[in-house]
């Protein structure tokens, strides 16, 4: 009985390796030159990219392991006079190059929603204003925003509000809460966004921040 027990538990662990697949890891501003280690993922991920927009000044690609379940994520959130795009591709094979993310399209039809929109100093966690924002396309909920920059608030789409919580490797927080109209953020968003080891929107935190802190 007990060689038996050895032999599942060898078993058992070799399922749960093959399970696992390994990625390269690296960040860049650009899609076609990022150069990395390679990182071996939890299980139910994939070897994505992840895209994030904010102006050229911020378009960085992360290359690492996203849950499965992030895989084709597409969104957008926009706050004062500033606009975020995100976007997720993936591959399932070891060391796979993920296609490059293509980012949502612009759509300026207003949608009824009206959010509350403000930025608050560095490192703050909240922020409000008399100052509202018209939504638009998809962005249909009002999101409080807080990272290393500060609070923001303004619109989003579902997918940005499934995002939850998010840590990065510097152990940065980066936090979404949406509400559904008119200012409301009380609603606590559904879901993590658990990338292994350097989830991607967090980077943008860390590198805006990095010429104070970090990077």
């Amino acid at each position: 009985m007990a060689s038996l027990l050895k032999v599942l538990c060898v078993l058992s662990a070799l399922t749960a390796t093959g399970l696992s697949l390994i990625c390269k890891q690296c960040k860049s501003s650009d899609y076609k030159s990022c150069f990395g280690d390679t990182v071996t993922c939890p299980p139910d991920s994939a070897c994505g990219t992840i895209y994030t927009y904010e102006g050229f000044a911020f378009s960085t690609f992360f290359t690492t392991c996203v849950p499965k379940n992030r895989c084709d994520l597409m969104g957008s959130a926009s706050i004062t006079d500033s606009k975020m795009k995100k976007s997720i591709s993936c591959c399932y094979t070891d060391q796979c190059t993920p296609p490059k993310p293509t980012l949502p399209a612009d759509n300026l039809q207003t949608n009824g929603v009206n959010c509350t929109t403000c930025k608050g100093g560095t490192f703050s966690t909240w922020c409000n204003s008399e100052d509202t924002l018209k939504c638009t396309g998809n962005e249909n909920h009002c999101l409080l925003m807080t990272d290393a920059m500060g609070a923001r608030r303004g619109c989003a789409t579902d997918s940005i509000c499934s995002i939850g919580t998010e840590l990065d490797s510097a152990g940065l927080t980066t936090k979404y809460v949406c509400g559904a109209t008119n200012g409301d953020t009380s609603a606590t968003s559904s879901g993590s966004f658990g990338l292994h080891s350097i989830p991607f929107f967090s980077f943008i935190v860390a590198f805006a921040a990095a010429k104070i802190v970090y990077f």
